[in-house]
């Protein structure tokens, strides 16, 4: 049986947060060296990606996917969306990082890495986490529901889409498919008040998150 890829809905919800939780905030290298470095407190980054990033702005954009297993029902992979700017979900966020000097923090490091973007008036389409179970990886799962997102964004009319690649995996699959670095940060480089961010011995194979955006016009 070939499993399922489609459209994510509001009832894959509790699927999406089970993978959030379990696997993206283990395997994910920035989330990972914000809770290792002291940044943020593992539980409370947990609670704003799963309220941020099940809000049914994200879960019905377009071009949130999700794979379900053909045989057991499971969500196991998925690529979660929104457009750009996400007007819908900024009171929220806003009220979740006012409450954490943690996630204020966070919120500046993805400032500085985005603020090179050009025309921010313009509609985009913002890919936020892609995750596959990790019994089901190495068989293209995640290049297909990037691929699938990106042909659904094309279709869609926006001037481009944007992404963050935390790892040097996604960062191969997002120059393989054509998008262009505006902006990276180094993880054993980047200051805040002239302080190192991260803890620079915790910084192993993934070095860096980098800033892609393609146009589909182009």
């Amino acid at each position: 049986m070939t499993d399922i890829l489609r459209n994510a809905t509001l009832a894959d919800v509790p699927g999406i947060s089970h993978l959030l939780t379990s696997v993206s905030v283990n395997d994910d290298p920035e989330f990972q060296l914000m809770v290792s470095s002291k940044i943020v407190p593992k539980q409370e980054l947990i609670e704003y990606i799963i309220q941020t990033h099940t809000h049914p702005s994200v879960i019905n954009n377009p071009c949130s996917l999700v794979i379900e297993s053909a045989s057991s029902g499971e969500i196991i992979g998925f690529r979660l969306s929104e457009p750009y700017p996400n007007l819908d979900t900024v009171s929220l966020e806003k009220q979740l990082i006012e409450k954490s000097p943690g996630l204020k923090k966070r919120h500046r490091f993805f400032a500085d890495l985005e603020e090179s973007i050009t025309n921010p008036n313009n509609t985009g389409i913002s890919f936020l986490q892609l995750t596959v179970a990790p019994h089901y990886r190495k068989k293209g799962l995640a290049t297909q529901l990037v691929k699938k997102s990106i042909s659904i964004a094309k279709n869609s009319g926006v001037s481009f889409i944007k992404v963050c690649a935390a790892s040097e995996y996604s960062c191969r699959i997002f120059k393989k498919l054509g998008f262009h670095k505006i902006s990276e940060i180094d993880y054993k480089t980047y200051e805040q008040n002239g302080i190192h961010f991260f803890d620079p011995s915790l910084i192993k194979v993934h070095s860096r998150i980098v800033l892609y955006v393609l146009y589909p016009s182009l």
